[in-house]
């Protein structure tokens, strides 16, 4: 029997126990509400929600950590600004060694995307770019980029040919630059050239200049703006804001984001005296090896826009009520409402095709860092039409419904069950609204 039949089965007994399990381990967590910045907590019902449905949530979050061995999950509701629901199930750790806090820091990943379109959307707002600039106009490597010809079994390049434009800087934001992973969809001659260059953030030797230099080396998957194609493309981006700013990636992002925003727990690393906090968890098989998470542990040598951060829940709630402000929190505006509405709009025309592997999924479109949903019906997520956000490669999901005014963040570390839990969350986040927000 799998897991969603054992839910639907199992509603009635779970149903029962709810105030059992609840009691003490799944309590409301205040500890980081005194400051003036911090969230403030909402009346559940008042916000239009059902109590006993986000109860319910609960306990099948943790009959799922018993079930598929997770070693712990943080769940974060924001509705206006205002908590709804903050919970902390399991352990920090798959030995058990340490109970799981709703400060806990994880590994984001691919949640570092939306944070470095950010940034560079705050650059392009300066002046420093045009979308439609390509990007060889700032690192000149890639003027000489090549496209590869590959054979029908995939097994070998054939040939390479120039692309027929360049890559743009929008191109690189919407994930369409003809660059690829080499660890998601059918397996390909130059997939495999991207897995031998081990250009990830715990293989990787060098910084985002010497990272650049790698990866203009590798003929492209495809043609820039031929087809949608996820890839580090976003690393690049990072790099692009060092040459543009002259500052290093991380201290843009410190001073320019985490700073304002009060992010204080989000960085390339976790200090010494944080260790306790940080969240290990489980890894997995991945294109023939076992993928470990990476060390965070010190400070690394490349700062990858497309994988690299550490944050909390707390702290990416802050990020993503900036964005869900319109580009403001707090008084403090990092963007505008008008860039904010360009990025999360959808940028895949109709002459944009999609790769093998679709991440997004039906129905969802993609804007300049972010998934973007088209319209009601097609995709079997619950959402509304216009809802955004992106997830990261260890299970962490960060989501944004403008039309509910709402904000999930889902942190796990647990690389082989992420499309679960997503599910079951957002699922159980929207069975709960009571009231639609007018």
């Amino acid at each position: 029997m799998n897991i969603s039949t054992k839910i639907v089965s199992r509603f009635s007994v779970l149903a029962a126990l709810v105030s059992t399990l609840l009691v003490g381990a799944c309590e409301l967590d205040r500890t980081h509400v005194a400051g003036p910045r911090e969230f403030p907590i909402a009346d559940v019902a008042e916000s239009g929600f059902s109590n006993e449905r986000l109860e319910h949530m609960s306990v099948i979050l943790d009959q799922m950590l018993q079930e598929k061995s997770t070693p712990g999950v943080v769940g974060l509701m924001l509705r206006d600004g205002q908590i709804i629901y903050e919970r902390a199930f399991g352990y920090r750790t798959p030995a058990h060694e340490e109970v799981m806090s709703t400060d806990t820091i994880f590994r984001i990943y691919s949640m570092t995307k939306p944070i470095t379109s950010a940034a560079v959307m705050m650059l392009w707002e300066e002046g420093a770019f045009n979308l439609f600039d390509p990007v060889a106009m700032y690192l000149p490597k890639f003027a000489d980029i090549k496209v590869a010809v590959q054979n029908e079994a995939r097994s070998e390049v054939l040939n390479t040919v120039p692309p027929n434009r360049p890559i743009t800087i929008q191109d690189l934001l919407r994930h369409t630059s003809g660059m690829t992973y080499g660890i998601f969809g059918r397996m390909t001659a130059v997939k495999r050239k991207y897995l031998e260059a081990e250009l990830a953030i715990d293989t990787f030797d060098g910084d985002l200049q010497q990272w650049v230099e790698t990866v203009t080396q590798i003929p492209l998957e495809a043609h820039p703006g031929e087809r949608w194609e996820y890839s580090p493309a976003t690393t690049v981006l990072s790099r692009l804001v060092e040459v543009v700013s002259g500052q290093k990636f991380g201290d843009f992002l410190q001073e320019r984001i985490f700073e304002p925003l009060g992010m204080r727990d989000t960085d390339f690393h976790v200090p010494a005296e944080e260790h306790d906090r940080m969240a290990e968890g489980i890894g997995a098989n991945l294109r023939g090896h076992f993928t470990e998470l990476h060390d965070v542990s010190k400070p690394p040598i490349l700062q990858p826009g497309d994988s690299g951060l550490v944050s909390t829940a707390r702290d990416y709630a802050r990020f993503s009520q900036m964005i869900l402000n319109g580009g403001e929190l707090n008084g403090i505006r990092l963007l505008s409402p008008k860039t904010v509405d360009l990025m999360t709009s959808n940028h895949l025309g109709p002459e944009i095709g999609q790769g093998p592997l679709y991440l997004p999924g039906p129905g969802y479109g993609f804007g300049l860092g972010y998934s973007v949903r088209l319209e009601q019906g097609l995709s079997t997520a619950a959402g509304s039409p216009g809802d955004f956000g992106w997830g990261g490669l260890a299970g962490t999901m960060g989501w944004v419904d403008p039309q509910e005014r709402l904000i999930l963040i889902l942190m796990l570390q647990d690389i082989p069950n992420i499309y679960l839990y997503r599910c079951i969350f957002r699922t159980f986040a929207h069975a709960a609204v009571r009231h639609k927000q007018e």
